[in-house]
């Protein structure tokens, strides 16, 4: 079975819903930057929104209520940082609850159970946020959620330690301008000097990481011109520039006249591979995450012949083509990708993905084995590897492999359905309803029984 199947088709039926018009407020109220987005964007962040809201466990600490204000609110923030994401099913899944406090907290992150703080974002564990501050920060240029959520983003890599996930090519660059910047404000701290970027970021280098993006979706435009270099490495992660959200809403429509080089019209907006390659590459992530797979497919393509050398497009290229049921060429691409950049763990990820889809479960293991050493508790891939087990009839080992995974991700529909079909192969029908049981109460969208 593919990976993430079930839960792609549960993501698709909530990304197809109405976006209530109470919800529309929430945004207008509490999310500037809901307003400034251009159409596709604007789009996009909704359908986001729907599917984060859906799969959190929300829960009001010290006798807060949780309404759809807060979940919107906070999951609209959030999800600011997935506009140009090109990981398709990727909603913060290592965060499986919300936990929101009326005012600030006593925290425990760093062993200080005495602090009182405004956020929290735990490795492997739940978000923590104060209401009152995320209310706050609509007058303070802040952004608790961003801040915490840029954590998360930082711990993929399974270390908050100011190094999100990177190709080798983006470490080194991130590394340089970090360190330079990082020592600055250390400095403008110890001297008193006015900063932009907030005397918080100077604490370590993952609040650091933290506070820079806070800065970057609240202040954009101050940000490029003080701190240029950090700004266009944060526009090159995040796959968009803000100021884009600022200007389109200052004209009100998208009204330029299109770049004489560009070859592309997506929802009426035109754009040039010479001058924007990473648009391109995000424009064509937003088409793959809402299953316009063909469209999405164009612009790879072409990405890939302006740009050979760039591992991701290839990795990227070979999800669509392999949403698209062309498994060989999927496999070539993805193969393309590892020799571009072989230490690249979400390369390796695609690849085994491909391979499982293509019936080739045994190829796949060894990229996933490779995942595995890099972190053996990498629920995903220990949930892909129980799959590509269960396909290759190895039942003991797939439910050996999903139980690790379970065990790590204990809310994880899809991994409960998956042993399901284990058990079930294995003859325990038992264990087999207990575990489809256990998917459906989840996940209602998984039968109960199968």
């Amino acid at each position: 079975m593919i990976f993430g199947w079930l839960k792609r088709r549960r993501r698709t039926k909530l990304r197809a819903r109405p976006f209530p018009d109470a919800w529309d407020a929430h945004l207008a109220t509490h999310v500037p930057q809901a307003a400034q987005l251009p159409p596709t964007l604007a789009r996009k962040l909704r359908e986001d929104v729907l599917v984060f809201a859906a799969e959190k466990t929300w829960v009001g600490c010290n006798g807060l209520a949780i309404t759809d204000e807060i979940r919107v609110t906070i999951a609209a923030n959030a999800c600011l940082l997935l506009l140009g994401a090109t990981r398709p099913h990727h909603y913060f899944d290592g965060v499986l609850s919300v936990l929101v406090y009326p005012d600030s907290f006593r925290g425990s992150v760093g062993g200080d159970d005495d602090a009182e703080t405004m956020g929290e974002a735990w490795q492997h564990g739940p978000v923590i946020l104060s209401w009152s501050e995320i209310l706050d920060n609509r007058t303070d240029d802040r952004n608790v959620v961003v801040h915490e959520f840029a954590h998360q983003l930082d711990g993929l890599d399974g270390e908050m330690e100011g190094i999100p996930p990177l190709s080798r090519q983006q470490h080194e660059r991130w590394e340089a301008i970090a360190d330079r910047e990082y020592r600055e404000l250390v400095g403008r701290a110890e001297r008193g000097e006015p900063s932009l970027l907030d005397y918080y970021g100077a604490e370590n280098r993952a609040e650091f990481f933290a506070v820079v993006s806070e800065c970057f979706f609240e202040r954009p435009s101050e940000m490029a011109r003080e701190h240029d270099e950090l700004f266009d490495w944060l526009a090159q992660f995040y796959r968009h520039d803000p100021r884009d959200w600022l200007r389109d809403a200052s004209r009100g429509a998208r009204d330029e006249e299109p770049e004489d080089d560009a070859p592309y019209e997506v929802d009426g907006e035109q754009f040039s591979l010479g001058a924007d390659h990473d648009a391109a590459f995000a424009r064509a992530a937003i088409l793959e995450t809402t299953g316009e797979y063909e469209a999405a497919l164009a612009i790879y393509d072409e990405v890939a012949l302006h740009d050979p050398d760039d591992a991701e497009v290839w990795a990227r290229r070979a999800s669509t083509l392999s949403e698209l049921e062309r498994d060989d060429e999927a496999i070539d691409s993805a193969h393309r990708s590892i020799e571009l950049d072989d230490t690249w763990a979400d390369g390796r990820r695609i690849r085994a993905r491909v391979l499982v889809h293509a019936g080739k479960s045994r190829d796949a293991l060894a990229d996933l084995g490779w995942l595995l050493r890099a972190n053996p508790e990498d629920a995903d891939a220990l949930y892909l590897r129980g799959s590509a087990h269960n396909d290759l009839n190895e039942h003991g080992r797939a439910i050996a492999d999903l139980n690790r995974a379970i065990k790590n991700a204990p809310n994880w529909a899809d991994a409960y359905a998956e042993r399901a079909a284990a058990w079930r192969a294995r003859g325990d029908r038992r264990r087999a309803d207990a575990d489809q049981r256990r998917a459906h109460e989840l996940d209602p969208t998984i039968d109960a029984a199968d």
